[in-house]
């Protein structure tokens, strides 16, 4: 995530970086974001709503 958001890498160069496919890249980019709005939708009423 922060590679991409951050630091602005697209998926191929994140991909060369670590010595791991593209595909392998945006699996892992998909997979990070539905974490993160998982634990964002289960903790917004904690919070008082983000």
């Amino acid at each position: 995530i922060n590679l991409v958001y951050i630091k602005g890498f697209s998926d191929t160069e994140i991909g060369q970086l670590l010595n791991i496919s593209q595909q392998a890249v945006s699996k892992t980019h998909k997979k990070a974001l539905k974490n993160i709005r998982e634990y964002i939708e289960t903790h917004k009423d904690k919070k008082g709503g983000i």
